[in-house]
């Protein structure tokens, strides 16, 4: 503890820690910021044995400017994402698992804290004409490994219908097998309706 200056009094959650821990308390482990060394730190405090204290400190600057770096990309995607009215989607084949981003969820109007609806239960957000498209694309697109490339109409959850962009590309691992598919919708209504203007 004596290794940082004034650490009562910037990280007293250390010496908190310390003090458990030598009054016979479990292994403590504590991920914080120093500003007098101005590193992030993970802290392992445990007892080897009575009237022993280990403390060890590994520095993980590296890795929480890493994490930051990533969330503010993360951030900046969401951000573009919502201006440019555009959504991107993965599906897993063996599992038909589907994510949704946060950009298709406003585009659809889905609550993104929900898990996204499989691909069958889609078919409540599409026309019927819509949506017998998105399914031949995906077949096709699984099954040939070729991408598709449609104009589909949404129906939102709030019952509007806007007009999107839609495309998929399938993954395929070595022997040419579709594992996955990723796609990206982007709602394309007032474009459309700008062009029929004029």
């Amino acid at each position: 503890i004596e290794l940082i200056p004034d650490v009562r009094k910037t990280n007293s959650e250390i010496v908190d820690a310390y003090t458990r821990v030598a009054k016979g308390g479990k292994t403590e482990r504590i991920e914080c910021y120093v500003p007098q060394l101005k590193q992030w730190f993970y802290i392992t405090v445990f007892r080897p044995k009575k009237d022993y204290i280990v403390t060890v400190y590994d520095v993980i600057t590296g890795r929480k400017k890493a994490e930051e770096q990533l969330n503010e990309t993360f951030n900046d995607l969401e951000t573009a994402q919502r201006l440019a009215k555009i959504g991107n989607w993965k599906l897993t084949i063996a599992t038909g698992g589907i994510v949704w981003s946060k950009g298709l969820c406003l585009i659809n109007g889905w609550d993104f804290d929900k898990p996204a609806p499989s691909f069958e239960q889609m078919c409540r957000f599409y026309t019927r004409e819509s949506w017998i498209k998105l399914k031949d694309g995906v077949a096709k697109s699984i099954n040939s490994g070729k991408p598709y490339d449609i104009e589909l109409e949404m129906i939102r959850t709030d019952g509007s219908t806007i007009i999107t962009h839609t495309r998929g590309e399938a993954i395929q691992d070595a022997n040419g097998d579709t594992i996955e598919l990723h796609g990206t919708v982007q709602d394309i209504t007032e474009s459309k309706r700008i062009n029929e203007d004029l």
